[in-house]
């Protein structure tokens, strides 16, 4: 499921006609992945089969969150997984919100890829903020494609409106047709380290 639509987009960026459609689809796509390389993460709810390094701590962090299912816990130094390896559910404990599985009562063996684990996560519905993210994104990149169209550098002296003012400046580009600072902003909050 993607981040935004083309709806969003073009309400987002007052676009009212359909000859633009195919490069929004695009852009949305294009936004989606750079969104998950700069947050380490993917939104929309999914399965997932991890193995992890048990690290002797009591808890271990999964990649994705918020975690809404945990389907088998498995530890193996055999890395075989076969089915009484698995946990017992009062083994364990999850907090889905972190992502994260404590070990009741001990912890987790340290090992190279010795602990499997089977869960859901994700969010059923993307939050508000992470649409928005996209969609300053995608507004910001379809701009730079009309401008870069119409023959305008990217660079050059642009202006805007404030009620009775109006203010002139030379655009910056954040990273080139990066992510722009203000969906950063936004991300930020859901970084995966």
């Amino acid at each position: 499921m993607p981040l935004t639509s083309r709806t969003n987009v073009k309400a987002y960026c007052g676009v009212t006609v359909s000859t633009d459609d195919s490069l929004i689809d695009s852009l949305i796509l294009y936004a989606d992945a750079a969104v998950k390389k700069a947050t380490n993460r993917v939104f929309a709810s999914a399965s997932y089969t991890e193995r992890r390094d048990g690290n002797g701590r009591e808890e271990l962090r999964l990649q994705q969150y918020p975690v809404t299912a945990l389907t088998s816990v498995k530890v193996d130094s055999n890395r075989e997984f076969g089915a009484d390896t698995a946990l017992d559910a009062d083994e364990y404990d999850l907090d889905g919100d972190a992502g994260l599985v404590y070990r009741i009562g001990t912890v987790w063996p340290c090992g190279t890829r010795n602990i499997r684990v089977v869960y859901t996560a994700g969010y059923s519905t993307i939050p508000d903020d992470v649409v928005h993210a996209a969609n300053i994104i995608v507004a910001d990149w379809y701009t730079r494609a009309k401008q870069l169209a119409g023959g305008q550098s990217q660079n050059e002296l642009s202006g805007e409106n404030l009620g009775e003012e109006s203010q002139s400046y030379v655009k910056e580009l954040v990273d080139g047709w990066g992510i722009p600072a203000q969906a950063v902003a936004i991300l930020d909050r859901y970084r995966q380290l």
